[in-house]
């Protein structure tokens, strides 16, 4: 795969995994030419790059953890007259989607205001618990993780930070909101170089080769699936397994992978490093796609 020109640029990620794997990437493509020894390329988050410029500006306003939040949030409604005579459970669960709304509101320009929120009980609560939340942000001199965008594109204009003088690479933002357009051209307008790039397979792989199986049960599609892995490993390849239900077949796919892909592990007197692992992160709907 052909990677983008990284070392002479910032490679801003969409995710923490999408930083990591480019990152192992680059390392093997290294480690393949013969280089015995590298500069650790720049490789990061959006959240986290945007985090260090901001401390380097030594701020007054500190940003708050998805944890903090959340907490300031569950504490609002808990004193809300609608929302507190609610079971617990049931309030939290509301804390999460009124601030994950209330970052979609900030990232895509939409006024909190009475016009946009005034359609029925539950809208203009949330433009109520909006309010106490920034109340509660100005009262501390704190920042809402989505406003640390905006904190420092401020900064920027201002000259308390300067504007990056490396070429900017943007990898796996299908979509970019208004917020993150207003900083592009920003930085653009400071002299700053900016790109985007996808991480496609290249031209001459075989990404047209898509076959759909269809088998009796999941313990037979699991069989097969360990006995393709198989045959994979045999020329060398790494390969990933997408399953929407793991949580549900975990003990199963271990049980058939280690049984075809490393027989001699089922025994518990012989000890033999697993030939795979299995990593059950959070759900893929919650994941920006990775091309």
């Amino acid at each position: 795969m052909a990677l983008p020109d990284i070392e002479a640029s910032i490679v801003l990620t969409s995710s923490d995994r999408l930083a990591g794997w480019l990152l192992f990437q680059y390392n093997e493509r290294q480690s393949t030419d013969g280089i015995l020894s590298w500069p650790t390329p720049h490789i990061s988050p959006l959240p986290k790059w945007l985090g260090q410029q901001w401390k380097l500006s030594w701020p007054d306003k500190f940003v708050l953890s998805n944890l903090q939040s959340l907490r300031i949030w569950e504490a609002i409604l808990k004193h809300d007259s609608i929302t507190s005579k609610k079971n617990l459970l049931h309030q939290e669960q509301i804390a999460k989607q009124a601030l994950k709304a209330f970052r979609l509101a900030i990232q895509y320009r939409l006024p909190l205001n009475t016009k946009n929120f005034d359609w029925n009980q539950e809208s203009q609560s949330f433009l109520v618990w909006s309010e106490n939340y920034k109340k509660h942000l100005k009262k501390w001199k704190t920042l809402d993780s989505s406003m640390l965008l905006d904190e420092v594109s401020l900064a920027m204009r201002s000259g308390r930070i300067p504007f990056p003088r490396r070429k900017i690479i943007f990898v796996g933002f299908d979509q970019i909101t208004p917020q993150l357009s207003d900083w592009i051209k920003t930085i653009n307008n400071g002299g700053t170089e900016t790109k985007e790039w996808s991480p496609y397979l290249d031209d001459n792989s075989s990404h047209n080769n898509i076959q759909l199986r269809k088998y009796a049960d999941t313990t037979e599609e699991t069989v097969q699936c360990a006995r393709w892995l198989n045959v994979q490993s045999l020329q060398s390849k790494k390969t990933g397994i997408i399953v929407p239900t793991l949580s549900l077949r975990k003990n199963q796919i271990k049980r058939e992978f280690s049984a075809e892909l490393s027989p001699k592990s089922i025994f518990p007197w012989i000890n033999i490093e697993s030939p795979f692992t299995i990593s059950q992160g959070t759900p893929l709907i919650n994941e920006t796609p990775v091309y």
